[in-house]
């Protein structure tokens, strides 16, 4: 009976992951997925006052096809992160040992009540510093986060961009001949802002309508 027991415990706990699971991904891409979509181009938007040159240069990224990019910016944050810690390893150190010996000869020749209080008023200076200091990364921080964020969210568009172009193009070009899909394979290239974008894929979209295909929901940004 107890062996029995312990079975349905185990089949209660998986047929519940299992069923959690998929309300979980129903969920997503419901509500969650079109939530997380609409508040990043809304906080993109926010970050870069609806300018329409930082647009437009969101689509000439998107004409370049996929390349390094993101492995680029990945690469540039890893080293950068490198360097900062080398270098916050390398003041922490060195503070101490210059601090050390500025203590040691400034309080040799002080009487003991004397070092005491003029210990004590120097460290509390030092906490306020090193609360100033916390308060200076902090902002710091916060504002290279965003940035970051501002970055990924460009990337982002600009990927989702070519992918619809490149997942639309597969789906027509059986309805188009070679000519034709070199016209627009260069004039998506040639793009210089989200005008000429949209000019070619709501070209894509009547070759598609015209042959009764249907191509993924796509807004550009």
């Amino acid at each position: 009976m107890i062996q029995v027991a312990n079975w349905k415990k185990v089949v209660g706990t998986i047929l519940g992951t299992l069923l959690l699971g998929a309300l979980g991904s129903g969920l997503w891409e419901i509500a969650l997925k079109p939530l997380a979509q609409w508040s990043g181009t809304t906080i993109l938007t926010i970050a870069t006052l609806g300018s329409t040159a930082i647009k437009d240069d969101n689509f000439r990224e998107a004409a370049k096809g996929l390349h390094e990019s993101s492995a680029l910016q990945l690469f540039a944050l890893v080293t950068m992160a490198f360097i900062g810690l080398v270098s916050g390893l390398f003041g922490y150190f060195s503070g101490r040992r210059v601090s050390a010996n500025k203590i040691s000869e400034s309080y040799q020749d002080l009487d003991e009540a004397t070092a005491i209080a003029n210990l004590k008023a120097e460290l509390e200076a030092l906490n306020q510093k090193r609360y100033s200091y916390q308060l200076g990364l902090a902002g710091c921080g916060f504002l290279a986060a965003c940035l970051l964020l501002i970055s990924y969210l460009k990337l982002l568009q600009a990927n989702n961009a070519y992918t619809f172009y490149a997942q639309s193009m597969s789906i027509c070009r059986p309805y188009m001949d070679d000519q034709e899909v070199h016209i627009l394979e260069s004039r998506f290239a040639s793009i210089t802002g989200r005008a000429d974008y949209i000019a070619v894929t709501d070209e894509l979209r009547q070759i598609a309508a015209s042959n009764h295909r249907k191509l993924p929901d796509f807004k550009p940004w």
